[in-house]
Formats: structure tokens, C-alpha cells, sequence
């Protein structure tokens, strides 16, 4: 089992209101409060759907025993891309620090790994091994055009039709990453 806590959420939204007005074809400021929460609703549905960080923020990802990829050598990191390794750690029940072990991983290609020559120490009963390290692109100019073209398209079919739940995740489904 394994779940992930956000530090830090992202500062900004990866389109601006002026962009999705703009987008939207909307002149007046009488929508900004809908516009606004609408950009926001595009971006957690997109990333709920794809495990795609857009803006970074800070996370820690928890796992109650080793998990198998990473055992191998290379775990990809959800949500993701994985940019920076802040900490890695095994805590004890009351999730203390028994060992840190920041130095027995990188992160590289968005994804964590492990030093295949060291050893993994034992995660207690009721312990974890935790990961702290930040996803994202960077702000909403370094995210990726094609990623805020989907975010357009949501925001426009939220608009026109409301934010129908299965509407807004069969746009975003299609950024979706297929994992063999």
C-alpha cells in the first residue's frame, strides 16, 4: 500500500485567467470568479487523470514495504515528473526517522532510483519508507504547450456544457501514460 501527501501545492494555475478568457472568447469580468475556478477544476482533473504534475509542488510519497520496481532499481514517481529528490527516509510507527537513506537514491528521467549496490534496510511494522521530493514543470510558462491546449479544451467543454465529471476526464484520459 502506498499513498502520497502534498507539502506544498502549486503557487500558480498553468493558464492564466487572461489565456482562458481569451480562449473562451469572454470580454467582461462578470465570469472571473467561474473562469477562475474552472482553470482550476482543468488542472486537478487533468492531473487526477493522467498522474501528471503540471506546476511543481512539493510531495511524499509513503510505501508500507519495498516496492517491487523499486527492489529492481527504478520506480516512476505519481504524479510526476519527478525533478528533484528532497528526502528519502524509513520511519517507525509513530513516524520517526529510524534511517535516513537520501544517499541510496537519484532521481533521474522524472523517475526515483536506487543504487543497486547498496542494501535496503528493513521497514519496521507500522513503519514506511518515505520519499519527499518535488513534481512539476516548473510555473505555468515551463508547462508544455500540447498539456495546456488539453487544459483549454476542458475549460471550454466546462464552460459550454458544465463541469460534467466524465466530460472533463475523457479529455484529459487521452494525455493519459500507457505503461507496458
Amino acid at each position: 500500500m502506498s499513498w502520497t501527501t502534498i507539502l506544498s501545492p502549486p503557487a500558480t494555475e498553468p493558464i492564466t485567467l487572461a489565456d482562458a478568457k481569451a480562449w473562451l472568447r469572454i470580454a467582461t469580468s462578470s465570469e472571473d470568479d467561474l473562469v477562475t475556478s474552472l482553470i482550476a477544476a482543468a488542472r486537478n482533473a487533468f492531473e487526477t487523470e493522467t498522474g501528471i504534475a503540471l506546476i511543481t509542488r512539493r510531495l511524499r510519497r509513503h510505501w508500507l514495504q519495498w516496492p517491487r520496481a523499486l527492489v529492481q532499481g527504478r520506480i516512476a514517481l505519481s504524479p510526476g515528473p519527478a525533478a528533484t529528490l528532497i528526502d528519502a527516509a524509513i520511519l517507525d510507527d509513530a513516524g520517526d526517522i529510524v534511517s535516513d537513506i537520501t544517499d541510496q537514491f537519484t532521481i533521474q528521467g522524472g523517475a526515483l532510483e536506487r543504487y543497486a549496490s547498496l542494501l535496503m534496510p528493513h521497514i519496521p511494522d507500522g513503519g514506511a519508507l518515505a520519499v519527499t521530493y518535488d513534481a512539476g514543470f516548473g510555473a505555468g510558462a515551463d508547462v508544455p504547450d500540447r498539456f495546456k491546449q488539453a487544459l483549454r479544451d476542458i475549460i471550454r467543454n466546462a464552460y459550454a456544457r458544465g463541469t460534467d465529471s466524465a466530460n472533463l476526464t475523457a479529455i484529459a484520459a487521452s494525455y493519459r501514460a500507457v505503461q507496458l
